[in-house]
C-alpha cells in the first residue's frame, strides 16, 4: 500500500467526505432545475408573492398552511424580482434545508448511538427516493422536517434539563408555526414519553410532580413563543379570524374515511412498533449507562411510533409527510442493525466491512430509484417557465387570472379558495359554492390558466365557453365563432364586457359586428350580439383585444412536449 508523508487516514476519509458532499450539492442543483413542478409549489410561491407585496395571508389571499415558511421567504423573492424561471430559483433555497437534515440525523446518531450509525442514517436518508425528491420541491415541509429533527436532537442531546425542555418546547412551536401537522409530533412525543416510562420506569425511579410541573412549563413556555407572536402580529393586521378560519376550520374536513381493517402497511407499522418496544427493553437491560439507555430508548420509540399515527391514525397522507418520517426510519433500522451485527461479530469474517458495504448496496438502490423518478435528462420545468413567461408578457400588475392553485404567482386571483384537494372536497359536497364564474365576471378577469382537472365542473364550462386558448397553458377571454351563409348573422353572446378584436384563422376577412362594420377593436359589453362574414373564409375568434396587440393568437394547439408533459403530471398525480 502507497503511503503520502504527511497524508493521514483521517484526512483521506475527510477529504472524500467533501468531495461527496460537493457531488450532492451539484446534483441538488441540476435537479432543482429540471425536476416536475408539484402543483403545490407555485400555490406557495403565490403565497410568498403575496407577503413580498404587502398582502396579508388568510386574510388577503387564501393560505391553508401555517405562515412562517411564507414569511421567511418573502425577502428572498422581493430580492429575485419577477422571474419566469422563479420556482428554480427558489428551489436553491431548499437545498441548505435539505443538508440541515442530513446533519441534525448524523448529530443525533453519533451523539445517542455512534458516529457510524449516525453516518450511516445519514447516508441513507439523504438518497431515499421519496425524502431526495420531494425536499427539491419548494415547500414548508423540508423546513418543518428540519425543524423537527432539531427538537429530536434537543429533547435527546442536551444535558441541562432546563435547555432541553424550554429548547425542546420552542423548537414543536416553531413547528406548528409552520404546519400544523405538527400535532402529529405533538402526539408522537406525548406517546415516546409514556412508553418510556413503561419501559424505563425501574431507572427512572418514582416521578417528582414539581420537577415534573417545571419542566412541562418550561415546555409549554417555549412552544408558545413564536405561535404567540405571530397571533399577535395577525391580530394587528385584522386577520386572526381568517387566520383561524383558514388554519382550523377549513381544514377540519373527513378528507380520508376508512372503510377497510387494517392494511398490510398498518400491520407492518404496528409489529415494527412492538418489536421496537420489545428490543428497546432488551437494549436497555445490556446498557452499562441507564441515562444513556434512556435517552435510545426515547428516540427509538419516538421513531417507531411516529409511523403509527401517521398511517394508522392520521386521515390524509401525502407524500410530504415522508420528510420528517424517513430519517426516524432510518436511524432507528441502522440502529438496531449495527446492534445485532455487533452481537454477530464473533461469528462473521472481517465484520467491520458489513455495515458499510450493505449500507453501500442499500444507496446504490436508492440511487437508481431516484434517477429513474427524477430524469435528470429531462427538463420539466420549461413549461412552467413558459408559462410564466406568456402571463408577464400578456397582463399587467394589477390584472386578475383566474387559476386552480395560484399558477399565475405573480397576479391576484379573483376566487377567494384555492383549489386543493379540502376545497375540492367542500365543493363536491356542496359545503362551499361554485361561484367561480361570477367572481370572475364581478372582477372582469379576461386571463385564466388551463387546469380542467381542477376546476368545479360548472368553472370549466364557463371557461369553455367563453375563453379561447392562445398560449401554454394559457386562456382569454373570446369566442370561436362560426360563419353563417352570406347576407345572414351569427348570434353569440359575452359574459365578460371588455374591448375584443376580431381574428380570421388564415387571410384577413370584413365583418358587421352588432350590424356596424368591423375596422378595429371594440368594446362590448356582456351579452348577445351578432357577426356577419362579408368576406374571408376559414373560422374566425372574437378575441380579447389586448392578447393580439401583445402578439398573441387564438387557434392555439398545444405542442407534443405540452401534451406530454400534461400526460405525465396526470400519471404523476401533481396536478
Amino acid at each position: 500500500m502507497i503511503s503520502i508523508p504527511g497524508f493521514s487516514k483521517s484526512k483521506g476519509l475527510l477529504l472524500l467526505a467533501l468531495l461527496a458532499a460537493l457531488a450532492l450539492i451539484l446534483a441538488r442543483l441540476h435537479c432543482a432545475a429540471v425536476y416536475r413542478v408539484d402543483s403545490d409549489e407555485p400555490q406557495h410561491l403565490h403565497v410568498v408573492w403575496g407577503v413580498a407585496n404587502g398582502l396579508v395571508p388568510y386574510r388577503d389571499l387564501f393560505d391553508n398552511h401555517s405562515p412562517l415558511f411564507q414569511l421567511l421567504c418573502a425577502p428572498l423573492f422581493r430580492a429575485l424580482g419577477d422571474q419566469a424561471d422563479i420556482l428554480t430559483r427558489m428551489r436553491l433555497a431548499m437545498i441548505p434545508l435539505y443538508l440541515g437534515c442530513l446533519g441534525c440525523i448524523y448529530f443525533i446518531g453519533a451523539k445517542v448511538f455512534s458516529r457510524r450509525c449516525g453516518l450511516l442514517a445519514a447516508a441513507l436518508t439523504a438518497f431515499a427516493p421519496r425524502f431526495f425528491c420531494t425536499s427539491i420541491e419548494f415547500r414548508p415541509d423540508t423546513l418543518w422536517a428540519l425543524v423537527w429533527l432539531l427538537a429530536l436532537a434537543a429533547l435527546t442531546c442536551l444535558r441541562r434539563p432546563s435547555a432541553r425542555w424550554l429548547a425542546g418546547g420552542f423548537l414543536l412551536g416553531v413547528a406548528f408555526s409552520i404546519s400544523m401537522k405538527s400535532a402529529l409530533m405533538a402526539l408522537d412525543l406525548a406517546g415516546a414519553g409514556a412508553f418510556t416510562w413503561l419501559v424505563c420506569r425501574e431507572h427512572l425511579g418514582r416521578p417528582d410532580p414539581r420537577r415534573c410541573a417545571r419542566s412541562a412549563a418550561l415546555f409549554l413556555g417555549g412552544m408558545s413563543i413564536v405561535p404567540s407572536l405571530l397571533l399577535l402580529g395577525f391580530a394587528s393586521l385584522n386577520g386572526l379570524d381568517a387566520l383561524g378560519y383558514c388554519l382550523i376550520r377549513h381544514n377540519l374536513v373527513a378528507a380520508a374515511v376508512r372503510t377497510h381493517f387494517l392494511s398490510p402497511r398498518e400491520i407492518a407499522v404496528l409489529g415494527a412498533f412492538a418489536f421496537l418496544l420489545w428490543w428497546s427493553r432488551r437494549m436497555l437491560r445490556a446498557m452499562p449507562d441507564p441515562a444513556l439507555g434512556v435517552r435510545r430508548v426515547f428516540l427509538l420509540l419516538a421513531c417507531g411510533l411516529y409511523p403509527v399515527l401517521l398511517f394508522v391514525f392520521w386521515p390524509l397522507v401525502t407524500r410530504e409527510d415522508f420528510l420528517p418520517l424517513l430519517p426516524m426510519v432510518c436511524l432507528a433500522a441502522v440502529s438496531v442493525l449495527l446492534e445485532m451485527l455487533d452481537q454477530l461479530a464473533p461469528r462473521i469474517p472481517h465484520p467491520g466491512w458489513l455495515p458499510a458495504t450493505l449500507a453501500a448496496c442499500l444507496v446504490a438502490v436508492e440511487i437508481h430509484a431516484d434517477i429513474s423518478t427524477v430524469r435528470p435528462w429531462q427538463n420539466r420545468t420549461a413549461l412552467q417557465a413558459r408559462f410564466i413567461t406568456q402571463m408577464l408578457q400578456l397582463t399587467d400588475p394589477g390584472d386578475y387570472v383566474m387559476d386552480a392553485k395560484g399558477e399565475a404567482i405573480y397576479r391576484q386571483r379573483p376566487y377567494y379558495y384555492v383549489l386543493e384537494e379540502m376545497t375540492r372536497w367542500k365543493l363536491q359536497r356542496g359545503q362551499l359554492v361554485d361561484d367561480i364564474p361570477e367572481s370572475m365576471i364581478a372582477q372582469g378577469v379576461c386571463v385564466a390558466a388551463k387546469c380542467p382537472q381542477r376546476y368545479p365542473l360548472r368553472t370549466a364550462g364557463f371557461l369553455k365557453d367563453n375563453f379561447v386558448p392562445v398560449g401554454c397553458r394559457l386562456l382569454v377571454a373570446g369566442k370561436i365563432l362560426k360563419s353563417a351563409p352570406a347576407g345572414s348573422a351569427t348570434g353569440f353572446s359575452l359574459a365578460i364586457p371588455s374591448t375584443y378584436a376580431l381574428v380570421w384563422k388564415s387571410g384577413q376577412g370584413e365583418a358587421l359586428l352588432d350590424g356596424l362594420p368591423y375596422t378595429a377593436p371594440v368594446p362590448l359589453n356582456a351579452g348577445s350580439h351578432t357577426l356577419d362574414i362579408l368576406r374571408g373564409s376559414g373560422p374566425v375568434a372574437l378575441v380579447w383585444a389586448r392578447a393580439v396587440q401583445r402578439g398573441f393568437r387564438p387557434f392555439y394547439q398545444p405542442s407534443k412536449e405540452e401534451k406530454r408533459e400534461l400526460k405525465q403530471a396526470i400519471l404523476d398525480n401533481i396536478l
